[in-house]
């Protein structure tokens, strides 16, 4: 009998592309775009936003690296909600300024309600408003007059200060608000249907956890007549709570949706409410300060998703990108409290990850790797190149990875005139990540066409590592020879490490 295992899903900004949905770095310029439409008023909210985005993405550059994409839209919203609140943020005391837009030379900004209010203070100050006020006197008008530089220096402050706290406010509603048009559906969502499928195929049903506020996966169930649920109802006065029991998708949106609202009752409550469609202005956690915050259900939703990845053997991610810390430590903790645990990754460019990153790390210590005195060590993380719509179906088996299910279909060897091999292969098991080669006469090194470099992986400037190997596909090595042989020996290392393949190639002298 087949031994299965249980499955869960965890879905990044890349789930929904297949949707039509953009990604998170391509929404930065998608409101870009939207927010400065031609208009003859330019209004103060625009500018803030314009401003926010010029100076993260001037930062970006300073030391000549590439900012495209360094200013995604949740950086964007957590500057616009920091510069709004920036007198009360802890690091305040220690910033000698903080940066607003800066007018052109020449010109004063100065808007009709400060005006007003200023020459409403001055004139009182001076007693020019046609009253004493109780015959204040000399010693009265002495102190009104110290207090002239007062006025004067705030009404300066105002005047080279275009854009006000409140300006950052309206930014960031306005942009919440673009959120719920641009994350609308634009494509079938037929591709998400082995997700919900397998809800009703797996016992006890499936968990999704997701990142994304958009619909496509309540579409998908709903397309597919399959129980979801959420969580979500009379909260607060009923906790976040889902039902482990019955067959049904059970949706974990740990970071609101675009059709739940949060709505104040009195001075001091708020309340959840589900709409029945996408709300102008949704509850949704944007912006990297945000996602731990406390108002809203945001830490139960991230406890209970916590306690459905647990219950799990196997983690399915599709697209994403390992960007959450709060996310990457669940992620981390769930692999350490078993040894059984894996993770597969659906990854449109798989590449090897940098060896910094949280996923640099994951593959480091789970994934395929050689090991100096080559130890079998279980493989726990496995690669799916492609998206969401190719892969799903493969990666979503509840059927457990057998790690030497890999084997070799086709090997020819030729050897040139300068003693070189060229050694074609192909292996005809599941797409395999990170892939190494020795041989026992010389160094092995891989070639594709094109000289695709991204493919591989380079030590000493010499390529030595597959990034990317999709079963079927024909590879050729170059062995030079370093010594005699009577048999050549190549020693295939994939991202199965479970059992060594090897395949004799028999090459004359």
């Amino acid at each position: 009998m087949t031994e299965t295992r249980r499955v869960a899903v965890l879905l990044g900004a890349g789930a929904s592309f297949d949707a039509g949905i953009p990604l998170t770095a391509d929404l930065t310029e998608q409101v870009l775009a939207s927010v400065n439409q031609p208009s003859e008023v330019r209004e103060p909210w625009v500018k803030a936003i314009n401003f926010a985005h010029a100076a993260m993405f001037s930062y970006a550059a300073r030391d000549g690296s590439n900012p495209i994409g360094a200013v995604n839209i949740e950086r964007l919203i957590s500057a616009l909600r920091l510069l709004r609140g920036r007198d009360g943020h802890e690091a305040a005391p220690f910033v000698s300024s903080w940066r607003d837009p800066v007018l052109p030379e020449g010109r004063v900004h100065a808007d009709k309600w400060n005006s007003d209010r200023f020459v409403r203070n001055l004139s009182q100050a001076l007693g020019l408003d046609g009253s004493d006020r109780g015959g204040r006197g000399a010693a009265s008008r002495k102190n009104a007059i110290e207090n002239i530089g007062y006025f004067i220096a705030e009404f300066a402050d105002g005047a080279k200060r275009p854009v006000r706290r409140g300006d950052y406010s309206t930014a960031d509603v306005q942009v919440l608000r673009l959120l719920g048009t641009l994350l609308r559906i634009q494509k079938p969502v037929d591709y998400l249907y082995p997700l919900v499928d397998l809800a009703l195929a797996q016992p006890e049903g499936l968990d999704v956890v997701t990142l994304n506020y958009d619909l496509a996966v309540e579409q998908a169930a709903s397309e597919r007549s399959v129980p979801i649920e959420r969580g979500v109802g009379d909260w607060p006065r009923e906790r976040i709570g889902f039902d482990v029991v019955a067959q049904k998708l059970r949706l974990h949106k740990i970071h609101g949706s675009l059709d739940w609202e949060l709505e104040a009752h009195g001075q001091s409550s708020t309340r959840l409410k589900v709409a029945e469609g996408a709300v102008e202005q949704p509850w949704i956690v944007v912006g990297d300060r945000e996602k731990l915050a406390t108002d809203g259900p945001t830490l139960e939703l991230l406890h209970a998703a916590e306690e459905a990845i647990e219950r799990a053997d196997h983690l399915v991610i599709v697209g994403y990108r390992f960007a959450d810390a709060h996310v990457n430590h669940v992620i981390r903790n769930w692999m350490l409290r078993s040894e059984t645990r894996t993770v597969g990754v659906i990854e449109p460019t798989w590449s090897y990850p940098e060896p910094g990153s949280f996923f640099g790390q994951l593959v480091s210590e789970y994934g395929g790797s050689w090991r100096h005195n080559l130890t079998e060590r279980p493989q726990r993380v496995f690669g799916y190149q492609g998206g969401a719509r190719a892969q799903l179906p493969s990666a979503l088996s509840t059927e457990k990875l057998v790690a030497d299910t890999i084997v070799i279909a086709d090997v020819g060897a030729v050897v040139a005139d300068n003693g070189a091999i060229f050694v074609e292969i192909e292996h005809g098991g599941r797409h395999l990540s990170h892939v190494g080669f020795r041989a026992n006469a010389g160094r092995v090194t891989p070639e594709f066409e094109g000289s695709d470099l991204s493919r591989v992986t380079s030590y000493d400037g010499v390529p030595s590592r597959v990034n990317s190997w999709p079963a079927g596909e024909r590879i050729t090595l170059r062995i030079w020879p370093t010594q005699r042989y009577e048999t050549l020996t190549l020693e295939i290392e994939g991202r199965t490490l479970a059992s060594e393949l090897q395949t004799k190639v028999d090459v004359p002298l």
